[in-house]
């Protein structure tokens, strides 16, 4: 789930809040303050006082309502110089003139800031007409209203363009979040299969061995030290294993997989475990891509222990097929022979995460028992290139 945040110019936070009730406090204080000394001033002093105050007021809420606020500020303003003082000779109403139309135009969305141009243009007009007799300060306000008015459309324009840059860098965030997440799952998964290849293999010839030496301790003892000793030998071998495959959690590197070329090692292990492995090789052999080394190493390593695990002792045929296209993968059993072997409970996943291997790779994968007995896998993997023979 994606994260979007938009910050408006113009938003009514708190804060902002404060600050502007501040600053229509010290423009009321000026205000009255000016119109109260005003030579002109008609009126007793507390009309001055009130009237500063009742044009400073609005500019409280400039940033939540700007058009309102700045509609009445200049409202207040032109009352103010039209029943109760002039204002042409004043300061402190030019910061009014130029503070309403600049939050009209940078808090107020585009039709609602050129209605508040309009208004704050005639207005100050209006009111700077009719107390001056010169065009000098006429032309002074009427660029100053303008002048701030557009600098607001610019504050907003900027703002907004800020707000989406913010807008795009979470949204860049929360995806480079994502894929990393989609990697981590993705390299737990493969060492996850990793580790399940390697000790389920590997604790099945432990247990086999095992429970042969446990049958012959009493009457053949050296057939049961050299099971011992397969049991210690295929022990070191799975820690082995095991601190390569942790060791990708460590580092950035990748340890060196295994291939195509170590399969004669597992038939070895897979001999010792009561199983009358031959190995076939047809067609070209060469170099395959590493996806398809690992994949059908794998395979190999999952239907030796099967077989180990639930037919032994029996004979085992694996075949490597190298075609011009694709790797085909077959590992055929004949059943258990006789009544010697337990079946050893596997956990459910061999079968599954080899579909899964070949099917990464582009490949298909067929496994069933065979009518007169026994089990048989195969695999077709597709290679990136056709191959030939040199």
């Amino acid at each position: 789930m994606s994260v979007r945040i938009r910050l408006p110019v113009g938003a009514p936070h708190a804060e902002h809040g404060e600050e502007d009730w501040l600053l229509a406090g010290v423009i009321g204080l000026a205000l009255a303050v000016e119109i109260a000394a005003a030579p002109g001033r008609r009126g007793p002093l507390i009309v001055g006082l009130v009237a500063g105050l009742a044009i400073a007021g609005p500019l409280g809420v400039r940033r939540r309502h700007p058009l309102i606020s700045g509609a009445a500020a200049l409202g207040a303003l032109f009352f103010t110089a039209r029943a109760i003082a002039p204002v042409g000779g004043l300061v402190t109403p030019i910061a009014v003139a130029i503070l309403s139309p600049y939050s009209i135009a940078a808090y107020a969305g585009l039709r609602a800031a050129l209605w508040g141009l309009a208004f704050s243009m005639a207005a100050c007009v209006a009111m700077y007409a009719l107390d001056t007799s010169g065009t000098t300060a006429l032309i002074a306000v009427t660029a100053l209203v303008g002048g701030s008015w557009a600098t607001g459309r610019f504050v907003r324009q900027h703002g907004r363009e800020v707000g989406d840059l913010h807008e795009a860098t979470l949204a860049a965030e929360h995806e480079s979040a994502r894929r990393e997440a989609v990697e981590v799952a993705r390299e737990r998964a493969r060492v996850a299969r990793e580790l399940h290849d390697v000790v389920a293999h590997s604790m099945t010839v432990v247990v086999l061995q095992a429970e042969a030496a446990q049958r012959v301790w009493r009457t053949d003892p050296a057939r049961a030290r050299e099971s011992l000793a397969a049991v210690s030998t295929v022990s070191r071998e799975t820690l082995g294993h095991l601190r390569t495959a942790l060791s990708v959690l460590g580092a950035g590197d990748h340890p060196p997989l295994p291939r195509l070329a170590d399969v004669d090692d597992l038939v070895e292990v897979a001999r010792e475990s009561g199983l009358g492995v031959s190995v076939s090789r047809e067609g070209c052999q060469r170099d395959l891509p590493a996806a398809v080394e690992l994949a059908s190493y794998r395979l190999v390593q999952e239907a030796l222990t099967n077989a180990a695990r639930y037919a032994a002792p029996t004979d085992v045929q694996v075949r490597l097929g190298y075609g011009p296209e694709a790797l085909a993968v077959e590992v055929t059993d004949r059943g258990r022979r006789g009544a010697v072997a337990a079946s050893i409970a596997g956990t459910g996943h061999g079968l599954r995460g080899m579909r899964e291997r070949v099917e990464a790779c582009g490949g298909r994968l067929r496994a069933e028992p065979l009518p007169g007995g026994g089990f048989t896998v195969f695999a077709s993997l597709p290679l990136d290139r056709p191959g030939t023979c040199p």
